[in-house]
């Protein structure tokens, strides 16, 4: 992708439910298009808790060859936080997202997380994209691609996750 989109050095939160949410590209309740960009978060996640790539509170749309990078720690640690993509809904509106290309490297905790409240439908799409974790590590037990809500209604195609192995302790 020939444009990036760079964690500044200080992020706004986009909202609060007890933690604040950080996004180097955040959206709230709006239908998004985006195509073809870099989103680096220059691993800033030491100055935002809940720190990710690109946030969507309440937002669906689409995300089409759409690289995410750097959103952890520097360095790595154990904190539960740094997500590629993340996608959380809790107002009660049904919503659909298609994610299609693109690759999601160098995050902390995930991929990309995908969480519904109850009574917020989300109809998600996912096909060829790749997502790389950090390989063996025993700071933090990574996850690929998380889904979560009881009226989430997920179809994934060519999903390529590798490199999430944790070799630490209980």
């Amino acid at each position: 992708a020939s444009t990036t989109i760079a964690a500044p050095a200080s992020l706004t939160s986009l909202f609060n439910d007890g933690n604040d949410h950080f996004g180097v590209l955040a959206v709230q309740a709006a239908t998004i298009d985006l195509s073809s960009l870099t989103v680096d978060g220059q691993a800033a996640g030491n100055l935002h808790e809940r720190f990710y790539g690109v946030l969507l509170h309440n937002a669906g749309g689409t995300i089409t060859d759409v690289d995410v990078t750097g959103v952890r720690n520097d360095p790595r640690d154990a904190a539960a936080h740094g997500v590629g993509i993340g996608v959380l809904g809790d107002d009660a509106t049904a919503r659909n997202l298609d994610v299609t290309g693109g690759a999601i490297t160098d995050f902390q905790l995930a991929g990309m997380a995908v969480v519904t409240a109850a009574g917020t439908p989300l109809t998600l799409g996912v096909d060829q994209l790749t997502i790389t974790g950090a390989g063996a590590t025993a700071d933090i037990a990574q996850t690929g691609l998380q889904l979560t809500g009881g009226d989430l209604a997920a179809t994934v195609t060519a999903l390529v996750a590798s490199d999430s192995a944790f070799t630490g302790g209980p």
